[in-house]
């Protein structure tokens, strides 16, 4: 978790938000494979958009990956959308 320099994600991203969510899916897909290799079942759950998730699934290459895709239709959004979830 980025504590201090964090750049945030928006339609229009800088280089650097970039850089960091690549990183993030790196070090991602090393913590997951490592535990794979250790024998554990693992789950991975994060937002992979557009050209991400072809990249994620190589960064997880060779392991055995079965990606599941969840798409709320717009209705399920807007629902979510009019309650934020609280912070503990």
């Amino acid at each position: 978790m980025i504590v201090s320099g964090q750049k945030e994600m928006n339609e229009n991203p800088s280089v650097e938000a970039e850089n960091q969510l690549d990183l993030r899916y790196q070090l991602t897909a090393e913590v997951a494979k490592g535990n794979s290799k250790a024998g554990f079942t693992v789950i991975v759950q994060d937002n992979y958009y557009g050209e991400k998730l072809p990249y994620f699934l190589e960064l997880m290459a060779p392991e055995k990956v079965e990606p599941i895709v969840l798409t709320p239709n717009a209705d399920v959004i807007r629902e979510r959308e009019c309650y934020p979830r609280k912070r503990a």
